[in-house]
């Protein structure tokens, strides 16, 4: 089943919606550009959890709260904390489950945080499993009601072994949604090493992905990514895998030997004025390459500049680049 759109991108009646367009007009046109959106922090708490949530000395739940602290950006920001196993699973127990829901409040987040625990399924046996379709769902339809948001899914990857058939086609359906659904604009994830083990399980680390649901989503958490809070709370760029080549690759100019001639950037154009092909004159440019992806390396870029003339030109202006080939571009970096 596709995912459902945001319920802000639905078609309006005409009356309505010219309504709408003029209330943004008297505002100043950016009111509802402007307006924040939800973000839903989802933490899966089935079986493969436990090392996380029950080993000693588990930085697991602070990192959790840091999480909301740098994502959520200030008091007042609208936040969900909610966990995610597999709905039916346990007597009385939804999943999605909101453990806390309004304006970021530290104390509320800490304490809802806090009370993340193992569930287990009837009978009081085995730990709950997960179904990441379901938790991706139903947090767009609970968490975010529908509408414009981030999902910021904190997961180890896992489900059991075990599952029934429907259930591995609900993570199947999971994986096409987050690749394939036009009403998710953006993801990106952020691998955790955290090797810890508990009394049943042992696990490496764990992964948090950051979803933005629609268009405004996507800018949500674009923004989110951009904080210094969230930068610093880990040690690496997010990995981003929709767009895949989000970030791509810049050129950055950093100087400009003019040589006397009038010469400047006119929308994303070099033009140069008071050429005199004939009198030998130089125009210098040094710029970088940026690398903007990660983790990809490029292993090869090559560059090429050409040079146009207005009017009947003499064909004495040449134009080169040195070095013309890059290569072996590390994540994150520029060439020398």
């Amino acid at each position: 089943m596709p995912l459902p759109r945001p319920a802000a991108a639905r078609i309006m009646s005409r009356a309505p919606l010219r309504a709408l367009l003029m209330l943004a007009f008297l505002l100043g046109g950016r009111a509802l550009a402007d307006a924040p959106v939800r973000q839903v922090f989802l933490v899966q708490d089935s079986g493969w959890m436990e090392p996380f949530l029950t080993a000693e000395g588990s930085q697991f739940r602070p990192l959790v709260e840091a999480l909301v602290a740098s994502a959520a950006r200030g008091p007042g920001a609208d936040v969900a904390v909610a966990t995610f196993d597999q709905d039916g699973q346990v007597p009385g127990r939804p999943s999605p489950r909101i453990l806390y829901e309004g304006a970021y409040d530290s104390a509320r987040v800490r304490a809802a945080v806090a009370a993340i625990d193992l569930p287990r399924k009837a009978g009081g046996g085995a730990y709950a499993d997960a179904d990441f379709n379901g938790a991706l769902l139903g947090a767009i339809r609970i968490g975010l009601r529908g509408r414009d948001g981030v999902i910021w899914m904190v997961t180890n990857n896992k489900n059991s072994p075990g599952n029934s058939a429907e259930v591995e086609r609900n993570t199947a359906a999971f994986y096409a949604a987050l690749r394939g659904s036009d009403a998710i604009s953006r993801i990106v994830a952020y691998p955790v090493r955290m090797p810890l083990k508990g009394r049943n399980f042992s696990e490496g680390g764990f992964v948090i992905y950051g979803i933005g649901y629609g268009a405004a989503g996507g800018r949500a958490l674009e923004a989110a990514l951009a904080t210094p809070g969230l930068k610093a709370l880990f040690n690496h760029p997010p990995v981003s895998l929709k767009p895949v080549l989000a970030g791509g690759l810049t050129l950055r100019f950093d100087r400009l030997d003019a040589g006397g001639l009038q010469a400047g950037l006119e929308n994303g154009v070099l033009v140069v004025r008071g050429a005199d092909a004939a009198a030998g004159t130089v125009l210098r440019l040094t710029a970088h390459l940026g690398n903007g992806l990660y983790p990809q390396r490029v292993a090869a870029a090559r560059l090429a500049l050409r040079w146009n003339e207005e009017g009947a030109g003499t064909g004495l202006a040449q134009a080169a680049v040195s070095p013309s080939d890059i290569t072996d571009l590390a994540p994150q970096a520029e060439s020398g």
